[in-house]
């Protein structure tokens, strides 16, 4: 490939190139290191019996655990800052009291052995 060589019909000065993707695999005793990934999505731990209801809400929301004690959790608002409000953490349901929050968009986070699980909730 030759930069400028292509002549267009139009002044294209100043915009972002195009680069290809040819999506290429790794090569068995390539010296590129570029290719030494695969495009893979990473595996996102979710348990069963999380739930996080309701959403939208208003005043309280609820998170339902089946199997599973988290060791902390955490409200987010949307710029990653933790919010000041109380969690008790029991066996199976948690109650989050929410009144005190501004509308909008939060994370709430729960953290055990190093997993992190997360779900957005809203507050209208």
């Amino acid at each position: 490939m030759v930069q400028n060589d292509s002549i267009l019909p139009r002044h294209n000065d100043g915009t972002i190139p195009h680069f290809p993707n040819f999506r290429l695999k790794q090569v068995q005793g390539s010296i590129c290191d570029s290719l030494i990934f695969e495009n893979t999505a990473p595996t996102i731990y979710q348990p069963a019996g999380y739930n996080l209801f309701p959403n939208p809400a208003n005043r309280i929301a609820y998170i339902s655990l089946s199997g599973y004690t988290p060791e902390s959790i955490h409200v987010l608002d949307i710029y990653g800052r933790e919010t000041k409000m109380p969690v008790q953490i029991s066996t199976t349901n948690i109650e989050l009291d929410i009144t005190g929050l501004a509308t909008g968009c939060y994370t709430v986070m729960l953290l055990n052995n190093g997993s992190v699980i997360t779900r957005k909730l809203i507050k209208y």
